[in-house]
């Protein structure tokens, strides 16, 4: 097996701003690695002005990236804030008609061009018509206009000019060739290449040249077009094919290769992703008032908050609780603590006959589909006094819900039913506080939050007598949370 020294793998992944990254096979990889620990790096050869909002809609983690087309474009800069409509200027003779979806730019009453937003509600380009055809300006999410596509009347691309974030041009691609407009570049030596896959190819040298002269394995799928961008120094090249299964442990993806614990000290940069405007949930209008508790682990006091919430959801009708835990083991313990509350509150026994039979029958009524073999089942149950115990026992359970960790997307999903944030995770996500904060509900979090204005929209917790107390006076008075 080779060292940490003196081997890396490298990931070649050909992703696009529509990429659905949940079924590619590298970004499932990527993400198999990052979870087992294994260091690797991902290479984007790929124009990608958009990338940092897309990889956090996927919810992609993984610490070392290497967006080659910034190497070759010049840029160096990676933050920033997307470009608003508001800090262009427009000719003064251009009149700006809004849309649901874009904006219409009218001059003397005829359209010359419109602006059009992606799906984070940012600028994504803009059309200008001209003589020949039309132009499009195309926005990076770190703030600058990152190249401009020249198209003729048949709408076909002539000429491609990208810049920095200095607005130097740098690049210009037409008829097929590539040019390095910079006066010096730091990976490139010819100013002109015959195609733009052969100067990926030299600028990817020169950039992994410079990180130490490892034993490189890379990793391609292979219904990627451009398999040209792979360096032929590189000493194993690994392809994945559609027939190929996904394996159980890392021995199935790559030989020779080293387990690695990541350096803790780096940490993953968070994006925030402001909405335009508010997004109020519908908590006010469900049956029951859920909580959503995300937590860290169940260790020392993790374990009393989880008891209480459990507690507070059996004994209530009212209360419903969604808890996210990300540790198998520790959805193991949850769901042992939950069996034990609920069956020493009712007196029953969870895993009887009996409790099947009730179990059976409360979900039949609920989806109201109550056939005559359920109503014979339980007829001689309903008589006895334990009857009621049952039924209170199985709509608790019904009440606590369990998952894994959720991307942006089904947390949306859970913000918009959900009466009271728990967060209780290990660091603080803007993402989610900017989410909880547009759906209306508020947040109790040990984390300090750039979004929680105490006792109004939220409670910082430090214990567990403090999450008694923030929950029983955002859930108890109804205008304590309608204040928030």
């Amino acid at each position: 097996m080779a060292g940490k020294d003196n081997f890396m793998i490298y990931l070649l992944a050909e992703w696009q701003d529509q990429t659905d990254l949940g079924s590619d096979r590298i970004y499932n990889l990527a993400q198999f690695f990052t979870k087992a620990d294994m260091e690797c790096t991902v290479l984007l050869p790929k124009h990608l002005p958009f990338l940092r909002y897309h990889l956090n809609a996927q919810a992609f983690k993984i610490k070392n990236i290497i967006r080659l087309f910034d190497h070759l474009q010049g840029i160096e800069v990676q933050a920033g804030h997307p470009l608003a409509l508001e800090d262009l200027v427009f000719p003064a003779d251009v009149e700006k008609v809004y849309t649901p979806s874009k904006v219409l730019l009218l001059k003397e009453g005829q359209t010359v061009g419109q602006v059009v937003y992606n799906a984070y509600g940012f600028m994504d380009f803009i059309d200008w018509r001209t003589e020949d055809g039309f132009q499009r300006e195309i926005f990076d999410d770190r703030g600058f206009v990152s190249c401009i596509h020249f198209f003729n009347q048949n709408r076909l691309l002539v000429k491609s000019e990208y810049f920095n974030e200095k607005g130097q041009k740098t690049l210009l691609q037409e008829k097929g060739r590539l040019s390095i407009l910079l006066e010096e570049h730091a990976y490139l030596s010819q100013k002109t290449y015959t195609s733009l896959e052969d100067a990926l190819e030299a600028l990817t040298i020169g950039v992994l040249e410079n990180f130490g002269r490892y034993e490189k394995s890379v990793l391609v799928d292979s219904s990627q077009k451009s398999m040209s961008a792979i360096p032929s120094f590189w000493n194993q090249i690994h392809i994945l094919s559609g027939d190929m299964e996904k394996p159980l442990d890392s021995e199935h993806w790559v030989r020779d290769s080293a387990v690695f614990q990541m350096d803790t000290k780096q940490t993953v940069p968070y994006i925030p992703v402001f909405l335009p405007q508010l997004n109020l949930g519908r908590s006010d209008t469900m049956p029951i008032m859920k909580v959503f508790a995300s937590f860290a682990d169940l260790n020392g006091e993790a374990e009393k908050n989880l008891i209480f919430l459990i507690e507070e959801a059996i004994s209530d009708e009212d209360y419903g609780l969604i808890v996210e835990l990300e540790d198998v083991e520790d959805r193991r313990r949850m769901y042992f603590l939950q069996k034990l509350l609920i069956n020493t509150h009712f007196g029953v026994d969870s895993d009887s006959e009996e409790y099947e039979k009730v179990h059976e029958y409360v979900i039949a009524q609920k989806e109201k589909r109550v056939f005559k073999h359920l109503e014979d089942a339980i007829e001689e149950l309903k008589n006895s006094p334990q009857w009621l115990n049952y039924v209170g026992a199985v709509n608790a359970q019904l009440r606590i819900e369990q998952v894994s960790p959720l991307d942006l997307l089904k947390t949306e999903d859970v913000f918009d039913i959900a009466r009271v944030y728990v967060d209780l995770s290990k660091k603080y996500d803007i993402q989610r506080h900017v989410k909880a904060v547009s759906a209306g509900i508020p947040i109790l979090t040990r984390h300090q939050s750039d979004f929680l204005r105490e006792r109004e929209n939220g409670w910082t917790i430090s214990s567990s007598d403090d999450l008694k107390e923030a929950l029983v006076y955002y859930m108890g008075t109804l205008r304590n949370w309608n204040k928030s």
